[in-house]
């Protein structure tokens, strides 16, 4: 069985597009009985945060209008009124032409940093004899890539509700994605597999994730590992929000056989809102907060700029509000050093 791979992310093979121009114009009418002119100027362009016209920002018009009495006025004050407005037009397309030139940098380097996400996009096309896994079957199924690559397809149908948490199986879906590309962006490399969107016949669309062989036996405890890999899965649950990463027997991170971290089931994270009841599930966040990241983490983590974030987020229809979320506590950590909790309250972290 094969199936028609959808990947919307930061598309790789598609130059950006062009910012749109900052418009203006000027018009003058005149009421005949009433002895009214009125004369208006407009300045439009995009608002927003630093790269607004890649997000799909609302562009708002600026109207300067000026109504004058045909008879008894000053020649000299239309010309005035005009030279003000013509100024106006000016400083607005002027910061909106920086704000394009920011956010496109941005842009460009997350493209870049995603080089990985769209070259396994393309590479795993197609998708043979999906085979019911685990207990769970009916949603989540073994299945095989062209590249003869093994790969796990979830399709969410029977995935649980928490709390501000996704209510669709696609919202679902894209925060898997989401999880894999914040992961890149923070150069956490094999934190989280490589993840997509996909459709399968039959099956509806989902994501689907490389599997990875973890270790037989009893897993250790998260004090096990070095601090440079709990510190990265504590910044990436934090940074996303995640809802529900689980200890013990049902942890929902392997160790690959290499001995090192991989976090999957990231589906339940970035909620909507955030309550005096919501809870940051995850033993990794837990451990580390108030302590200051270690270099080597810390130079990754504020190297990521935050339209970054945003335009991956954006780009996989996440929710503007979790969104923003996500930039307040990345923002956290660049400025404090740490994960302090502030950007979560008033909801409570716990570790299971």
């Amino acid at each position: 069985m094969r199936a028609k791979q959808v990947h919307q992310g930061l598309k790789q093979a598609e130059p950006p597009r062009a910012p749109a121009t900052p418009t203006s114009a000027f018009w003058v009418s005149t009421d005949t009985e009433s002895r009214w002119t009125t004369m208006t100027t407009t300045a439009s362009c995009n608002v927003g945060p630093p790269g607004a016209q890649d997000l799909r920002t609302p562009t708002v018009t600026l109207a300067i209008i000026f109504r004058i009495r045909v008879l008894g006025v000053n020649p000299n004050f239309a010309a005035i009124m005009l030279r003000i407005a013509a100024a106006l037009r000016h400083r607005s397309g002027h910061e909106a032409q920086q704000g394009r030139q920011v956010a496109e940098a941005a842009r460009g380097a997350a493209r870049r940093a995603l080089g990985g996400d769209a070259e396994h996009a393309t590479r795993i096309q197609a998708y043979h004899n999906p085979v019911p896994r685990g207990r769970t079957a009916g949603d989540l199924f073994d299945v095989t890539g062209d590249d003869g690559s093994l790969n796990i397809f979830k399709n969410f149908i029977r995935n649980r509700w928490v709390l501000g948490g996704p209510t669709t199986p696609i919202a679902h879906a894209r925060r898997e994605v989401a999880a894999y590309r914040v992961s890149v962006l923070l150069g956490f490399e094999g934190l989280v597999p490589h993840t997509a969107l996909a459709e399968l016949k039959h099956l509806g669309a989902g994501s689907v994730q490389r599997f990875v062989p973890g270790k037989q036996g009893p897993r250790p405890t998260v004090h096990s590992y070095p601090d440079s890999q709990t510190q990265e899965a504590a910044v990436l649950d934090y940074v996303l929000a995640s809802l529900d990463r689980t200890a013990g027997r049902d942890a929902n991170y392997l160790i690959d056989l290499n001995g090192n971290l991989a976090l999957i089931d990231n589906e339940l994270s970035l909620p909507t809102a955030i309550r005096d009841i919501s809870r940051l599930k995850s033993e990794f966040v837990h451990m580390h907060v108030n302590q200051r990241l270690n270099d080597d983490v810390l130079a990754k983590v504020q190297a990521l700029h935050p339209e970054q974030l945003r335009g991956a987020l954006h780009d996989l229809e996440i929710e503007p509000r979790a969104i923003n979320g996500a930039l307040d506590r990345l923002q956290e950590i660049q400025t404090n050093e740490r994960i302090t909790g502030a950007a979560w309250r008033p909801g409570e972290i716990i570790p299971y």
